[in-house]
C-alpha cells in the first residue's frame, strides 16, 4: 500500500521516540496540516483522527509545543494557525522536496535537443529576414527617380527574389 506522505514513517518513528501517544494518526495529522492545510490545525480534526481526546486538544496542543513539535501564537487562538517546530521542520522540507517533479535525464536529452532544433529554426528564419531586408532596401533605391530600364529590370529580379524569400517555409 502507497502512503500519501513519504515522510509519514520517518515523522511516526520519531514521534514514537519521543513518546508521544498515537504517534501514527498524529504523523498523518501534522503532515496534512502543513502540507495541505497550510498550517490550519483544528481540535475537531485531531478528535476525529483519534490523536486526542475531546476536550484534551489543548492539553496535547502543549504537549506538542513542549516537545517542540508545533509553535503557536496565543493571539491566534480562534483562528487555528499553527506553525511547525524545529523537530517537524527537516520532516516537512523532505517531503515538499520530495513530492516536487524532477526531469528525467531522458526529459532534459529531448527538451535539449528540442531547444537546438527551435535554434536553428531561428537562425534560418533570421538569415531568411535579413535577405528580405536587403531585397527592400535595393527595391526602395530601384524606385527612386528617374526611371530606367535598367532600374525596371533590377525591381523585377527584386520582386521575384521577394517572392521566392517569402514562400520559403
Amino acid at each position: 500500500m502507497e502512503r500519501k506522505f513519504s515522510q509519514y514513517i520517518a515523522l511516526s518513528s520519531a514521534l514514537r521516540r519521543a513518546k508521544v501517544p498515537n504517534y501514527g494518526a498524529c504523523s498523518n495529522l501534522l503532515l496534512e496540516c502543513f502540507l495541505e492545510d497550510g498550517g490550519r490545525l483544528q481540535a475537531s480534526k485531531a478528535v476525529a483522527k483519534k490523536v486526542c481526546e475531546e476536550g484534551r486538544f489543548s492539553h496535547w496542543r502543549d504537549e506538542m509545543i513542549r516537545g517542540g513539535w508545533l509553535l503557536w501564537n496565543q493571539t491566534q487562538n480562534d483562528k487555528g494557525q499553527y506553525f511547525s517546530g524545529k523537530k517537524l521542520m527537516p520532516y516537512l522540507n523532505k517531503e515538499k522536496i520530495f513530492s516536487k517533479e524532477i526531469a528525467t535525464k531522458e526529459e532534459v536529452s529531448a527538451t535539449r535537443d528540442e531547444v537546438a532544433d527551435l535554434r536553428a529554426q531561428l537562425n534560418s528564419h533570421e538569415e531568411r529576414f535579413t535577405k528580405i531586408d536587403a531585397a527592400v532596401q535595393e527595391l526602395r533605391r530601384a524606385v527612386e527617380p528617374p526611371d530606367s530600364e535598367e532600374k525596371r529590370k533590377a525591381r523585377e529580379k527584386i520582386a521575384e527574389r521577394l517572392i521566392s524569400l517569402s514562400v520559403t517555409n
